[in-house]
């Protein structure tokens, strides 16, 4: 009987214990990230190569996330594989209301990521736009070279007023650079996403897939032939 009492303590210093569970287990999970996109996703060829554009939601959940990374690899159907970054997020229209409640104007928010922090069991509404990775390390750089020359034609031409022209070799050459990184093609895509959360150093991944049909090719290839003429005269 004497040890009653001691059997006592131990019983309430586990129920005791119990109690703090929710609370610790609340304390050590980890932030869990869900992709919500909509229906469609945007596949394009600008001046800035192949690009992906897709409108959703991020879901944070039980904590603040922190994303810092977000990546696609799309896939054709015959194993054609490429890697896409985030290069900007355009963010809902804020609409701006009058002393009368009137909407007077909207404002659309873009910029570049750096990263996203979402509060706990909430969403982040946006639409994110991916450049392709081996189009950035490959014809930034030619890109920004020809923007400079193009500027410098243009006050030259200005200062002498002759019109403003680049050879035509030059052109070919862009032109063909362009060609060079358009594989957009008919056929079923696997869309890989892949998030990375910074706080727990943890990555989420969704899988999806979209259809290209040839007339959607043909629409892009008449981009492609115009580009070099854009990125030339304007």
């Amino acid at each position: 009987m004497s040890e009653s009492p001691s059997i006592l303590a131990w019983i309430l210093s586990i129920v005791g214990a119990a109690a703090w569970l929710p609370i610790v287990y609340q304390w050590l999970r980890k932030p869990k990230v869900k992709l919500v996109p909509t229906w469609s996703i945007g596949i394009g060829f600008t001046t800035d190569g192949p690009n992906c554009m897709l409108d959703c939601s991020i879901v944070s959940l039980h904590k603040l996330a922190v994303i810092d990374k977000f990546k696609l690899t799309v896939v054709h159907s015959d194993g054609d594989s490429h890697h896409f970054s985030w290069a900007r997020i355009y963010e809902p229209s804020t609409k701006i209301f009058d002393s009368t409640g009137n909407i007077t104007s909207t404002m659309d928010r873009e910029h570049i990521p750096s990263s996203i922090d979402i509060p706990a069991d909430h969403s982040y509404r946006c639409m994110i736009g991916f450049m392709d990775d081996r189009f950035i390390s490959t014809m930034a750089e030619k890109l920004a070279q020809i923007r400079k020359s193009r500027l410098e034609l243009k006050k030259t031409s200005l200062d002498s007023q002759e019109p403003l022209e680049f050879k035509k070799e030059d052109r070919i050459k862009l032109t063909n650079d362009l060609k060079d990184h358009f594989y957009w093609k008919s056929g079923t895509y696997s869309v890989t996403a892949v998030i990375h959360e910074c706080t727990a150093d943890n990555e989420f991944t969704q899988v999806y897939s979209f259809v290209l049909s040839e007339p959607d090719v043909d629409i892009l290839k008449y981009n492609l032939a115009l580009f070099a003429d854009q990125l030339m005269d304007h």
